[in-house]
């Protein structure tokens, strides 16, 4: 007797908030609104698969809870190394909304420009400093962070030493923030004060 093709069916997790579940990359939960590079959903072949793996996932790093992921019946057409899969097309048919992926991008790394004193008598203009990729500006500034210590040091959420970072020239120059220098040691004589400062690029020393 032939062979007989047959269709089968499974179970992708989708949410009402985040999309359809795609898979897990470094613990993370990657859903179909931001799908990085995924063009396949992960399936499982019971509905009561898909509720364990769900129920893995606790609260992932980004804070989400997962209270309206459900288990949605699809046409699995793609295995690999044991895991079953459904493409875009299976997961349509089953009417749920289609995903394109993203991939990822080369972001610039322009921080603002600021005031170096108070008075707003000097400045220092916006400026690039750096180059790096990823699937948003965000995860590219992690990105260059992990790659550059002397970044890392100073980055905290899309601002380096308190002044904000852009990824276009343009936007960077619209916005002055207050000198980021911290006074590390100040001497004083018959000549006046000296105050040291130390920035993010180098020592400076100054008159009073």
């Amino acid at each position: 007797m032939a062979p007989k093709f047959v269709k089968l069916k499974g179970y992708v997790l989708h949410d009402e908030m985040w999309g359809t579940f795609l898979g897990l990359k470094d613990g993370v939960c990657i859903f179909s609104s931001l799908p990085e590079g995924l063009v396949t959903a992960q399936a499982f072949f019971s509905e009561e698969a898909a509720n364990v793996e769900k129920q893995s996932w606790g609260m992932d790093p980004g804070m989400r809870n997962f209270e309206n992921t459900k288990p949605i019946e699809v046409e699995m057409s793609w295995f690999r190394q044991g895991k079953a899969y459904a493409k875009v097309a299976d997961c349509v048919a089953a009417g749920l909304p289609a995903w394109e992926p993203i991939y990822p991008k080369i972001f610039e790394i322009w921080v603002s420009g600021y005031w170096i004193d108070l008075n707003k008598k000097e400045r220092v203009e916006a400026h690039l400093i750096g180059i790096s990729t990823g699937f948003d500006f965000d995860r590219a500034c992690e990105q260059f962070a992990q790659e550059n210590p002397w970044f890392a040091e100073g980055y905290y959420k899309e601002s380096f030493k308190g002044l904000e970072l852009f990824d276009n020239e343009a936007a960077a120059r619209k916005v002055y923030g207050i000198s980021p220098y911290e006074i590390i040691h100040t001497i004083e004589d018959e000549n006046g004060i000296t105050v040291i400062e130390q920035g993010f690029d180098g020592i400076w020393q100054k008159k009073e």
